[in-house]
């Protein structure tokens, strides 16, 4: 069987419970032949308490210092994660986990089952809200022409995917690449484009199972980066890298004109969105397991 490196990254997560759930979430795994990375990207709460813990030695924690002009966000934490696979000949096949994401029991067994001789492999992702729960089913583009699938996550934000469900072969990661540290929003995208430009027909699998937990909170690194006013410089960066069109990015704004719009007058719309989305999500097409539900939420 192979060998899986689960690389979390996290700052701050250890006084709020979040890393906690994360971290037990891994395992419960029942497939148990992993090393499970947890990168502290220099937290200044508990986190060192928390993972300490736990004496499972399957767990590697790891803590860096936060450099000055670092971005917000989690490429350099999984990057330096990434880094610390040159000592581990025995992984094989590599996975990420936020902080405050969770895995399905089954999620490593299936992935491991599945993959085969494969590339890579990714399942859908269930997205919760900030208590874990379901909102709905991130599916993704069709994978079946890889670069064709990347292709589309390049030309439209609009069109979204399953990032944090992949699982690759390690020796994929010497094509592919880092995370790029100049995003901090985004850098998931980004990743899976460049997964995705690697790969032939026949080498990408679907688990078509709910097998990721995406937990939408405020407080997510994304939420933090909403603050900070920088998704669209760092969209801007990204469209330039991969080339997008400007067709397309017109396109697009005609499409969807309010991701324009500048982030003081998105805030005071959302909650108007997600009445929206609320009156028109009835099916959400999923439920948390008994295993990840009992970690949410202990008796």
């Amino acid at each position: 069987m192979a060998k899986v490196a689960i690389i979390t990254p996290t700052y701050n997560r250890g006084d709020n419970g979040l890393l906690e759930k994360t971290m037990r979430s891994v395992l419960a795994q029942t497939y148990e032949d992993f090393r499970y990375i947890v990168v502290d990207d220099g937290s200044t709460d508990s986190t060192p308490e928390v993972v300490g813990r736990y004496t499972d030695e399957r767990i590697i924690y790891n803590r860096r210092e936060r450099t000055p002009g670092q971005k917000v966000g989690a490429s350099t934490a999984l990057n330096h994660g990434i880094s610390m696979l040159d000592n581990m000949p025995e992984v094989e096949l590599v996975t990420f986990l936020h902080s405050d994401d969770m895995h399905h029991p089954d999620n490593i067994r299936e992935k491991v089952g599945a993959i085969e001789d494969s590339m890579a492999v990714y399942s859908w992702m269930g997205v919760c809200d900030a208590h874990m729960q379901p909102k709905c089913i991130e599916k993704g583009v069709g994978t079946e022409i890889p670069k064709e699938a990347a292709n589309r996550l390049k030309g439209a934000w609009s069109i979204d995917f399953p990032h944090q469900g992949l699982m690759l072969r390690k020796s994929l990661l010497d094509e592919v690449g880092l995370f790029d540290e100049n995003l901090g929003y985004g850098e998931d995208r980004d990743f899976t484009v460049r997964v995705l430009e690697q790969l032939e027909p026949g080498q990408i699998v679907l688990v078509p199972k709910v097998l990721h937990y995406y937990r939408n909170h405020d407080n997510s690194v994304t939420g933090d980066y909403l603050q900070s006013g920088q998704i669209p410089s760092d969209r801007a960066y990204f469209y330039g890298k991969h080339r997008k069109p400007r067709m397309e990015m017109y396109a697009e704004m005609i499409k969807r004109p309010h991701t324009f719009l500048p982030e003081p007058v998105k805030r005071l719309l959302r909650p108007v969105r997600d009445i929206v989305r609320k009156s028109v999500v009835l099916d959400t097409g999923f439920v948390l397991d008994p295993i990840t539900e009992s970690i949410e939420k202990p008796a």
